[in-house]
This record gives structure tokens, C-alpha cells and sequence, in this order.
């Protein structure tokens, strides 16, 4: 498919959904725009990446990331408590024989 056309499949994709575009367009037409809006989107986060780097700044994607990591360590600390506050109040566990 040519370029152009995998812009008007990726424009509908986007105003109007997956549903749609796969109707008026095809399963493949919409993988290969797909593939394409990732790849833009790469481009673009990397671009901004280095912006920031050369500004002084951290950039946003990785402050995300370190963030999203902490939230799943304290989520993962507090499930912990609460599985240890539960074996605790029921007692001594038990084991079949």
C-alpha cells in the first residue's frame, strides 16, 4: 500500500477507531498504519528525550517509568501486609498430611 494511503487509513484510525477503519480499509491496512503511528510516536518521544537532555531536564518518559515502578513496589508492599495481617489473624497454619 502506498504511503499516502496508510496516511488516510492512520487519519481514520484516529477520528473514528479501529472498528471503523478495519471496515472501510482492511485487517492489514490498519496493521501497516499502526505500525507507522508506533513508529512516529517513537520518533517523537525520542526527539523530545533528547530535547530535555540538552535543556539540563529529565525527560518526562523516564520520569513515568520511575514512577510507575514506585507505585508497583509500595502496591506490592502493601499486599505483603495485608497476606502477612491475614496469616496472623487466622493462626498457625495448618498442613495436610
Amino acid at each position: 500500500m502506498a504511503l499516502p494511503a496508510l496516511g488516510i487509513v492512520a487519519r481514520l484510525l484516529l477520528s473514528k477507531g479501529t472498528r471503523e477503519a478495519v471496515k472501510k480499509y482492511g485487517r492489514a491496512a490498519v496493521d501497516k498504519a499502526k505500525k507507522e503511528l508506533d513508529k512516529r510516536n517513537v520518533a517523537i518521544d525520542k526527539k523530545a528525550a533528547k530535547v530535555a537532555r540538552a535543556e539540563g531536564r529529565t525527560p518526562s518518559r523516564i520520569k513515568e517509568q520511575a514512577a510507575r515502578h514506585e507505585a508497583g513496589k509500595q502496591r506490592s508492599r502493601e499486599g505483603l501486609r495485608t497476606r502477612l495481617d491475614r496469616q496472623q489473624a487466622e493462626g498457625p497454619s495448618r498442613t495436610i498430611e
